[in-house]
């Protein structure tokens, strides 16, 4: 794989590597620093504990969106929670009856 960063780009990725919130940031981070010493995408992919096509993947995004964008996590995670007239449902159900298998409850709550 050809690739090369730019010395400013590499200082970039490796701050942000040294500060970086979750696993997933690191991996991003450090797909691109292995690759621009050109180290081949089987070898990270095996250090990283990910396959060769997200390496691939990763760094084509890095050229396509650039550093910046490359960079950015718009990630938003599910919260998961019910909303309160569910819950508040789901409590005065519960109170009043006994429920002797879960499939029963779940198909009386999940309209």
């Amino acid at each position: 794989m050809n690739f090369t960063l730019s010395d400013n780009e590499r200082r970039q990725l490796e701050i942000f590597r040294r500060n970086v919130g979750s696993r997933a940031e690191y991996v991003k981070t450090t797909i691109l620093l292995m690759s621009d010493k050109s180290v081949p995408a089987d070898k990270i992919a095996n250090y990283l504990g990910v396959d060769s096509g997200m390496v691939y993947r990763y760094v084509e995004r890095y050229r396509f969106l650039g550093l910046e964008k490359y960079l950015a996590t718009n990630y938003q995670g599910y919260s998961g929670r019910l909303s309160d007239a569910v819950i508040s449902a789901l409590r005065s159900e519960l109170n009043s009856k006994l429920y002797s298998d879960r499939k029963t409850a779940k198909r009386l709550f999940l309209v």
